[in-house]
Formats: structure tokens, C-alpha cells, sequence
């Protein structure tokens, strides 16, 4: 059977940038194998993912979101995703990313984002106990967020 679903971590070792990564492991571990999960260092690897694949979903950290929400929730394309900035050392941002899967004939039907508020990633700082209580809450939010049926 063809992947349809589709959830890609993105992150990076660095403190709270790990997000991304800590979410996929929560999917990987709940997954009854109706839908694929990857992480990801680069958003720039999301387009190595797509194949067959008609709805995606996307977790990474994020600056500029306000840390008092916790995380944030898009459906693709928002011009709202152009304020906030992912994070970490990524080298092309997400939403150029997304741009060129479109243009490349590539991005899957349905595309949904979770961006998860984050202050700083560093070289060398730990995961923040905030960002440990917010993964389950996100986990549930996208597993709830998958579509039933192909």
C-alpha cells in the first residue's frame, strides 16, 4: 500500500530545537503503521519524503511565537508563517521549502504545520522542561489531526 500520511520532524541537536525530532519519536512510538514518520536536520530533506504522499504534516520549533502559547498550528500556504522563524541552522527555511515542492509539482494535497514556541537554541543546552510537558499535548493535537481515510 502507497504512504499517504506523512509526519516529519525537524530539528536539530540543539536544546529546545529538538522539538521537531521529539515529536516524530512520540508518533514513531504511538504509530500503528497507518501513516509514515521521519526526522529530519534540514527542511530541505522534507522534499526526500514525499513521494506518494497526499497529506503532510510538519512539526519544527519556532522563534517569535509567543512562548505563553506554547505552539501554533498551520495549514499551508498562510502568510502568517512568514513572520515567525524557524529554528535552529537549517539552511533554506521551511516555507521556501514548501515553495519549491509546489513549483517542482511535489507538495502533497494537504500540508499542516505545528510550529512550537521556542526563546533560543544553543550549542550544548539540554531540552527545556517546558518543551518536554508541551509534546504529548502536540502529539494528541496531530494524531487527532490525521485524516481517517485516504
Amino acid at each position: 500500500m502507497p504512504v499517504t500520511k506523512c509526519v516529519i520532524g525537524v530539528g536539530s541537536p540543539h536544546g529546545d530545537d529538538q522539538a521537531g525530532w521529539l515529536i516524530a519519536d512520540a508518533l514513531k512510538r504511538r504509530n500503528d503503521h497507518k501513516f509514515a514518520v521521519h526526522s529530519v536536520g534540514s527542511p530541505m530533506e522534507i522534499l526526500d519524503h514525499l513521494e506518494g504522499v497526499n497529506w503532510l504534516g510538519i512539526c519544527d520549533a519556532c522563534l517569535g511565537l509567543d512562548p505563553d502559547v506554547g505552539w501554533q498550528c498551520w495549514n499551508w500556504p498562510d502568510e502568517r508563517m512568514i513572520k515567525p522563524r524557524f529554528a535552529g541552522s537549517h539552511d533554506i527555511g521551511l516555507p521556501a521549502v514548501l515553495e519549491l515542492a509546489a513549483r517542482l509539482g511535489r507538495l502533497p494535497e494537504t500540508v499542516m504545520i505545528w510550529g512550537v514556541a521556542i526563546e533560543k537554541c544553543r550549542p550544548g543546552d539540554a531540552v527545556s522542561d517546558r518543551l518536554m510537558t508541551l509534546v504529548p499535548e502536540i502529539v494528541d493535537v496531530i494524531a487527532q489531526s490525521l485524516p481517517s481515510s485516504d
